[in-house]
């Protein structure tokens, strides 16, 4: 056979692939609206906010319009393969997440002079991940998930390779809304390995990004928290490069502080750590 047609059919090949890739993706797949992006536009600073792991923007819109409300422009975009459904999900991996985070941070930046970051669990990783790399004006993260309470965690990256998905029981969340029901059902009934995976080597990456990261950092965890530990506030100020540091532990709330009970208290810690650090 020539080389030519070895060449050929290897395109041919990677190119079905690719395109079996997307149709895997339901051709009726669409954003849910509780995951649309949301854009609040404000003052001369902007905040962008990142939701976490099989979450979506709702679960961080009331801490945006109490930035926005404070004055800033914020910005809550949807990470990849969030608020539409399983397959589309299992089609992303944390490159995905992190591009993404990066590209929200550069279009804020392409506007606003000064740029603070803020992010809950996987979203705090991808806020630490960008303040190492663009040194934003503060930063703000919320249960960041450099460490779980689960000892499997560390072994995802292995298991990956036997296993795509797990189905596991859930506790849905009391809702009225047809959308929300749906996006908990479809992101809760399984343990997603190879994104799991992604969200350990964005934790593994983020702890060594933490000496390079010099922008005011304020850490905020909870004791009632079942997935993040509060040891995460030390390992976070012990090995900070920047000089000013902050770590707040929580009583009362579960993961996803940004909308639980002590949300007030959350938004009023950020927007304190914002008015300090990053200006109006």
């Amino acid at each position: 056979m020539l080389p030519g047609r070895r060449l050929d059919e290897s395109v041919r090949t990677g190119y079905a692939a690719v395109v079996m890739k997307l149709l895997e993706i339901p051709e009726d797949t669409l954003i849910r609206a509780p995951a649309a992006p949301r854009l609040m536009p404000g003052g001369e600073c902007a905040v962008l906010i990142l939701h976490g792991y099989t979450g979506n923007t709702g679960e961080v819109a009331y801490l945006g319009e109490r930035i926005n409300e404070a004055g800033y422009t914020v910005f809550i975009p949807r990470l990849p393969g969030h608020g539409t459904n399983g397959a589309d999900f299992a089609q992303t991996t944390e490159n995905d997440w992190l591009r993404a985070s990066v590209d929200s941070y550069l279009e804020l930046r392409r506007t606003h002079e000064r740029v603070a970051v803020c992010g809950l669990s996987m979203g705090g990783l991808l806020a630490l991940l960008l303040a190492a790399r663009f040194d934003p004006a503060a930063v703000v993260a919320l249960a960041p998930a450099l460490r779980v309470n689960n000892r499997l965690f560390s072994f995802t990256p292995l298991v990956r390779l036997f296993v795509r998905k797990l189905s596991k029981p859930y506790t849905p969340r009391d809702e009225d809304d047809p959308d929300l029901i749906f996006l908990q059902r479809e992101y809760w009934s399984y343990h997603w390995i190879p994104q799991i995976a992604g969200v350990y080597r964005l934790a593994q990456e983020a702890r060594r990004a933490l000496p390079r990261i010099e922008a005011p950092t304020r850490t905020i965890l909870s004791e009632a928290d079942q997935t993040v530990p509060v040891s995460v506030g030390r390992l976070i100020t012990s090995h900070i490069g920047a000089e000013i540091t902050d770590d707040v532990v929580l009583t009362e709330s579960g993961h996803v502080l940004s909308n639980d009970i002590e949300r007030d208290t959350v938004a009023d810690l950020t927007v304190d750590w914002l008015h300090r650090h990053a200006g109006t």
